[in-house]
């Protein structure tokens, strides 16, 4: 069975673009541009406009290998 939960993916790039991936209506990813930005150790990753129904996310790094998403 499909999984009716929300979830999401963050792909960031050095270019300062990023990736939203949202489940679709099928469970396959559906990709939203975004952009990123870092500034005093948080960050912030706010979707193009063209995006419906992605918010923007603030983000925290808790070390090397994991992000914390503050919603």
């Amino acid at each position: 069975p499909r999984s009716r939960r929300t979830r999401e993916r963050l792909c960031f790039f050095a270019d300062g673009t990023a990736r939203i991936l949202r489940a679709g209506p099928d469970d396959r990813h559906e990709p939203a541009a975004a952009c990123w930005k870092e500034e005093d150790g948080k960050i912030t990753v706010s979707p193009d406009s063209a995006a419906a129904g992605v918010k923007t996310l603030h983000a925290r790094l808790q070390s090397k290998s994991r992000l914390l998403v503050l919603g």
